[in-house]
């Protein structure tokens, strides 16, 4: 059985077990029901219940657009928000910055699905501006097979000429055409492509251990075609270390409130076998 396989079964028994919900949602693009989807109007679902109703408000504050699959509980965008909005919510973004060696800096912007191209409409799921001007980007995975590939079309070539021959300069190999390993590549490489090694920017790629798939493009990506003093700049983590590490932390503070018992409940929605 397939990782995608096995996480769909496991959010089933999530959703019948933990949200006592029995019916199955529709996946709009083929208006076919799964039992993994909750019903649309039941979106909201998919959030947290400790934090549930702080982020269902942010969202809306906020004007988060969400995603056309939000309902479906192996939604990224959803673990996203689920993992990140309580250290915003409660002032705890330290917590982060400790877990990435960061702990000598203070973040003075943080955003979800932070647009840092409004030509190119390109955006992050999660974004971090520390005080000394450094920007840490976030790419967020759970279930996803693969990163985005493009074909070779003339919007392509276009978008290649005017924008990133020259945002990708110094970051690909000298032996790799940059053309070919964008469009074969174009999420991953479109994000390399704003990090910034003087300001000593990061890359964060999150997901799930057993991602095989994922972890197998995501090195190819960077052991074959990205420039080398680029590859402390990209960082690729699972989601079973990141929460591993943060109840660790949370354990020291001997303090069980719904903040610490939020992240065993992302555990148990999250994190399987």
């Amino acid at each position: 059985m397939s990782f995608q396989e096995r996480a769909k079964r496991h959010l089933t028994l999530y959703k019948e077990n933990s949200l006592f919900i029995l019916e199955s949602g529709l996946w709009k693009k083929n208006n076919r029901s799964y039992a993994h989807i909750l019903p649309e109007e039941m979106k909201d679902l998919n959030l947290l219940s400790f934090y549930r109703k702080e982020l269902s408000d942010y969202i809306h504050a906020r004007n988060i657009h969400l995603h056309q699959d939000f309902h479906h509980l192996n939604s990224s965008q959803a673990a996203c928000l689920n993992f990140f909005f309580p250290m915003l919510k409660e002032n705890r973004i330290d917590l982060l910055l400790e877990l990435l060696e960061l702990n000598q800096e203070e973040a003075v912007t943080v955003k979800f699905e932070k647009i840092v191209s409004q030509r190119e409409a390109t955006n992050f799921d999660f974004y971090i501006e520390l005080n000394t001007g450094r920007k840490i980007f976030f790419e967020i995975k759970f279930t996803e097979a693969g990163f985005g590939k493009v074909s070779d079309l003339p919007k392509y070539r276009k978008k290649y000429k005017e924008i990133y021959q020259y945002t990708l300069e110094g970051k690909i190999r000298r032996d790799v055409d940059t053309y070919s390993a964008l469009i074969s590549n174009y999420q991953l490489l479109r994000n390399i492509s704003y990090v910034d090694a003087n300001r000593n920017d990061l890359l964060i790629v999150i997901c799930p251990e057993a991602n095989t798939k994922l972890r197998n493009e995501f090195d190819i990506v960077i052991n074959e075609i990205v420039d080398p003093h680029l590859h402390n700049k990209i960082r690729f983590l699972t989601w079973e270390w990141m929460l591993s590490e943060i109840l660790k932390k949370l354990e020291l503070t001997k303090s069980y409130d719904r903040f610490n018992e939020h992240y065993t409940q992302f555990a148990n929605k999250y994190i399987f076998d």
